[in-house]
């Protein structure tokens, strides 16, 4: 993915009269399942995001990126903001095709992120089945 990455999280300080407050569809079991798997490694916080993926939605279209919006009342890990300390690799039946990067907005889950190294864009997120997650010590 190229470009700046736009968590579409919004705040009340963010709409104008009249506007909608926060709008997106609800993930499904498959977004679910994910967030979960990449949430399941120890790292500072982590429990505090897991809280937020039953009240996350989406504001993207399905596809192999997903953008997250969570409301600001959700318990918020020490206000992180980038990608999460985890390395998630995506690995197909031709071997290694990627990895997940898991965005974080001021301690709020912002977006996963699918890197991939293969001829051909993937269509969709991988399957948490797919995905070795660890957490990265740098």
């Amino acid at each position: 993915m190229t470009g700046s990455r736009r968590s579409g999280r919004r705040s009340s300080r963010d709409h104008t009269e009249g506007e909608p407050p926060m709008t997106g569809r609800p993930l499904n079991d498959q977004e679910r399942s994910l967030l979960r798997h990449l949430l399941s490694v120890p790292f500072d916080g982590v429990a505090d995001l897991r809280t937020q993926v039953d009240r996350a939605v989406t504001t993207s279209p399905p596809g192999a990126n997903l953008d997250l919006a969570v409301p600001e009342t959700a318990p918020l890990p020490g206000g992180m903001t980038g990608a999460a300390p985890i390395i998630a690799e995506v690995t197909r039946d031709s071997g290694y095709a990627g990895e997940l990067l898991l965005w974080l907005r001021g301690g709020l889950l912002a977006g996963v992120e699918y890197a991939w190294v293969t001829d051909e864009p993937p269509s969709a997120l991988p399957a948490p089945g797919d995905v070795r997650v660890r957490a990265r010590h740098d």
